[in-house]
């Protein structure tokens, strides 16, 4: 199932720079555009995607498709650029603790401005809620709940 963020989450066109992948998931591919898109900001002088801050959201959703090929570890290794034995640190059947686990993977990318905010937050395909998995907060100062029984709660997305 493809899901649209821009329609779970309310953006509107020109709002925010949308990037996406295969499972939502940071990627070295990802991660060289955040890289140049970090850059386009810098010649620009102003802030991807206009406005007053930079908000990166790592969006994921249930029943995602990147799930099934958890029995295929050689071409899940090759997309995400790793060993086969470090697959399980992605949690590819997981999609909180890989949301968490991305999260942590960008705040710990020295490249990325620290006054950036980040947050985690999967869409529940079955139900239309957004779960907060890790809160917004500027890059270099996220805590993450890594249990859901500490996770922010629900809410309905029209």
């Amino acid at each position: 199932m493809r899901v649209d963020p821009a329609h779970v989450l309310g953006i509107k066109p020109g709002e925010a720079v949308v990037i996406r992948n295969i499972g939502g998931r940071i990627t070295p591919g990802l991660l060289e555009q955040l890289s140049l898109l970090g850059r386009i900001g810098e010649v620009a002088k102003e802030i991807p995607g206009g406005g007053g801050e930079f908000h990166i959201i790592v969006l994921q959703h249930t029943d995602c498709g990147i799930t099934r090929l958890a029995g295929d570890p050689a071409m899940l290794a090759h997309y995400f650029q790793i060993q086969e034995g470090e697959l399980k640190q992605k949690a590819v059947t997981d999609p909180r603790a890989a949301v968490a686990g991305d999260v942590t993977s960008l705040q710990a990318i020295p490249a990325l401005p620290g006054e950036w905010l980040i947050s985690g937050l999967v869409y529940d395909v079955a139900t239309g809620l957004v779960e907060i998995v890790v809160p917004p907060a500027a890059i270099r100062t996220v805590s993450i709940a890594l249990d859901q029984g500490r996770s922010s709660g629900l809410s309905r997305v029209a």
